[in-house]
């Protein structure tokens, strides 16, 4: 039995990205990542993002204004328009977005209790339970090498399968 998710979803399965791997598309840091983000864009396969993912994305760009990043304001914009434009992009509503805290989420019991009993960081449970919560069969990716570790065939948890982007783009594995 999957939960709801009060976000918008396709009836379809849906790729679900995870935030690393939203930023290094968005900021570019990698090339790799900035012609797989350009290609995604232009490709019919939903991509489902969640208000945590969202929030997570924005707050990552704030870090940047803190650390004397000039960039963040653009990398913030270009992330929002392409949430609320791109055709193949389905994010949360806006209530969502202004109801979500991700420190309260990753802090919560039910987070730390699958966090121990999956293996995977607190933080990254919110994103594993969307894509769980997704119709059909979800592709999630993630640049996140130990949270890619985790098995879901392996588990309960059907419908999801984790992908290690690194590997697909062919980069060196990040640390």
């Amino acid at each position: 039995m999957q939960p709801e998710t009060r976000s918008r979803l396709p009836d379809e399965p849906v790729v679900v990205y995870d935030t690393n791997c939203w930023i290094h598309g968005i900021t570019e840091s990698e090339p790799a990542y900035a012609l797989y983000f350009r290609q995604l864009l232009r490709d019919e396969v939903p991509i489902a993002v969640s208000a945590y993912i969202y929030n997570e994305v924005i707050e990552a760009f704030a870090r940047g204004q803190d650390a004397g990043d000039d960039e963040w304001r653009e990398q913030r914009g270009n992330f929002a328009e392409i949430v609320a434009k791109a055709d193949n992009v389905v994010g949360p509503r806006r209530a969502e977005v202004e109801e979500m805290d991700v420190g309260t989420v990753r802090r919560s019991a039910e987070a730390t209790m699958l966090s121990f009993l999956t293996g995977v960081q607190s933080k990254d449970i919110p994103v594993l339970t969307y894509a769980w919560a997704c119709p059909g069969e979800t592709l999630l990716f993630t640049c996140d090498r130990s949270f890619a570790r985790f098995e879901p065939a392996d588990t309960p948890l059907s419908g999801i399968r984790m992908e290690y982007l690194p590997s697909r783009l062919n980069l060196e594995d990040e640390g």
